[in-house]
């Protein structure tokens, strides 16, 4: 299944609301979210295993799913780093 990496960001000033929002709507996403509130960066990254990008923009809290930025990542092993150097080369 497609792994997504959800990107929310937010100000200072509505760092409160934000995780109000998340105690509020979303606890369910915290075994998978890192905050980087308390380093001063006031945004959250969670991943989620999801059929496709609006499956995984429904896992968010509802007045986060619009602001989220919603991306569709993989790892790549030795092998499949090679075949995409050998077809950028090529």
């Amino acid at each position: 299944m497609p792994q997504y990496l959800v990107e929310l960001a937010h100000t200072e000033a509505d760092c409160a609301r934000a995780l109000e929002t998340i105690r509020t709507y979303g606890l369910h996403i915290l075994n998978y979210t890192w905050f980087g509130c308390m380093a001063g960066v006031h945004t959250s990254w969670a991943t989620f295993e999801a059929e496709d990008e609006p499956h995984a923009r429904f896992a968010l809290p509802p007045p986060m799913r619009a602001q989220a930025r919603v991306v569709e990542v993989q790892k790549f092993t030795p092998d499949r780093i090679q075949q995409i150097l050998g077809f950028h080369k090529g």
